[in-house]
């Protein structure tokens, strides 16, 4: 049975690290994106608030890809409070990401503090 969870957990793994692949490769894709429109721009001599209006667009869509990264990123706190009930789950590392106090994502690794 424990060499069944730690298959899932390691599948979870897995997929969590596929997804932030593509949230990777849709963020560069982006980046591209903005490059070519702004080169376009400049080529056809397309006036600057038609431009403008693409690139609200562009912004808008970069910013719901930068929400859907930390969403992400809440899915290892999350998996990472499951590691204290799940065998399998404590195997496995799903990141040192932890909510703070108030329930918020702490982007700062967790295990190695820095003292005075």
């Amino acid at each position: 049975m424990l060499n069944e969870q730690l298959k899932t957990a390691r599948d979870i793994q897995n997929e969590i690290k596929t997804a932030e692949a593509a949230i990777d490769d849709a963020l560069t894709s982006l980046g591209r994106l903005a490059g070519k429109l702004v080169t376009a721009r400049r080529e056809f001599d397309i006036e600057l608030n038609v431009g403008a209006r693409a690139f609200d667009r562009l912004g808008e869509a970069t910013a719901l890809i930068c929400q859907t990264r930390a969403k992400v990123l809440g899915v290892h706190a999350v998996l990472s409070n499951v590691r204290e009930t799940a065998p399998g789950f404590r195997e496995l590392g799903f990141g040192a990401l932890q909510p703070s106090e108030k329930g918020e994502l702490n982007d700062q690794p967790t295990g190695l503090r820095a003292v005075s």
